[in-house]
């Protein structure tokens, strides 16, 4: 083999070595940006979390007060609707599947 052949092999072997170093520099990059947009899929699920939660409690304050509604009503000897029975059978039975 001629001087040249051999500088030639010798070039290539270092331009492989600058792809492999390349190329394990893109993939830690690509983990890192992996990464970060887990951390920001994680946030925006504990945002909805936190949502949920929060109409979770303003359910169970909506029924609250109308379970205390009809108390007073039932103190009063107020009668109820049929109307009123199915609502309330409706709120309490979307708060449970809420609650699950």
């Amino acid at each position: 083999m001629s001087v040249t052949g051999l500088q030639d092999e010798c070039d290539e072997h270092e331009d492989e070595e600058g792809e492999v170093e390349k190329t394990a520099e893109e993939i830690k990059l690509e983990a890192e940006i992996r990464s970060i947009e887990m951390d920001i899929a994680l946030l925006d699920l504990r945002r909805q979390v936190e949502e949920q939660e929060k109409l979770l409690e303003n359910w169970k304050e909506s029924i609250q007060a109308f379970s205390d509604e009809k108390r007073e009503a039932e103190m009063y000897r107020i009668p109820r609707t049929d109307e009123d029975r199915r609502d309330e059978r409706e709120m309490k039975a979307a708060f449970q599947q809420a609650k699950e």
